[in-house]
């Protein structure tokens, strides 16, 4: 069951992908009346739903008594985590849901990078199924989405990450790197039909891209 952590405003629109780096490409399409084939609706404001996967940072394998969802970030993991904190603070990254994996490393990671941004932390919603759970699993966690959000954040793990990104775009993602940013937009106005069509566009951002 989800519960509450710790709020944002509206989220502008982010134009936004390292060119020489981009592991994943764009698939883009950059008009605002795109008309998508499955689901019949024009890609203006209104219509646009997007999805940001953040892949927690590089944790701590030190301490091989601990349990996996007790892992701490590594020193590594907070630099990282920093340095994406500050790159999208700095593109007006305003998403209006923040969902983040209950795992130590996972909500590490979201406290630096919400923080970076200006989120309230208490806004934030713990979400088991970001944990250890499918990619089909996920799917279905933001299929049930209210509608009225409009840019979501999940902040969650590999192997499940990638696979959801494969799942939702043709273009083919090896892995999600440690911290890795992963954004899709899609020209639809429920979250029901996620997944139904291409996205409008595919964008990837990474802490080595920044050194």
């Amino acid at each position: 069951m989800a519960s509450n952590m710790r709020k944002t405003a509206a989220a502008p629109e982010l134009e936004w992908a390292p060119s020489n780096r981009n592991r994943f490409g764009t698939n883009g399409v950059h008009g605002s009346r795109q008309r998508s084939a499955l689901t019949g609706v024009s890609s203006d404001a209104r219509c646009i739903k997007t999805l940001t996967l953040i892949r927690h940072a590089k944790s701590n394998w030190k301490y091989p008594a601990l349990a996996d969802a007790d892992r701490p970030l590594s020193n590594r993991g907070r630099r990282e985590a920093a340095v994406m904190g500050r790159v999208l603070a700095e593109r007006g990254f305003r998403p209006d849901r923040w969902l983040s994996s209950p795992a130590l490393r996972a909500l590490r990671t979201t406290e630096v990078v919400a923080g970076a941004i200006g989120w309230t932390l208490s806004r934030i919603v713990l979400e088991h199924r970001l944990y250890e759970h499918s990619s089909e699993q996920l799917l279905a966690l933001l299929r049930a989405l209210e509608d009225d959000a409009t840019w979501v954040v999940c902040v969650g793990h590999n192997p499940e990450l990638t696979d959801l990104a494969n799942r939702l775009a043709s273009k083919k993602l090896e892995k999600l790197p440690t911290c890795g940013v992963l954004e899709m937009r899609f020209a639809m106005g429920r979250w029901q039909v996620l997944g139904e069509s291409e996205p409008l566009s595919v964008m990837l951002d990474f802490p080595e891209y920044h050194n």
